[in-house]
């Protein structure tokens, strides 16, 4: 469930935008608190390193005007601090 609500919100199905990362962002809020419940779980774990590994690319994956960047155009630097 959780990984259904991060990838709506990295991918929206509906609506004008391409994303709704206030969701992306609740989904990996809980999942950082189900990691703090449950530690030895390595099914939360990963689920939790898939959805910030896949959020880190966010900021390169779209344009200043929300458009969607091809992947071959993004800048692999953005959002890593480099």
């Amino acid at each position: 469930m959780l990984y259904l609500v991060f990838n709506e919100g990295y991918t929206a199905s509906g609506g004008d935008a391409l994303t709704a990362p206030e969701l992306s962002t609740e989904a990996i809020r809980l999942a950082r608190m189900l990691h703090r419940l449950v530690p030895e779980d390595t099914e939360t774990a990963g689920l939790l390193a898939l959805m910030l590994l896949t959020d880190a690319r966010r900021p390169a994956r779209t344009g200043p005007d929300g458009e969607l960047v091809p992947l071959a155009e993004q800048d692999r630097g953005a959002g890593t601090g480099r």
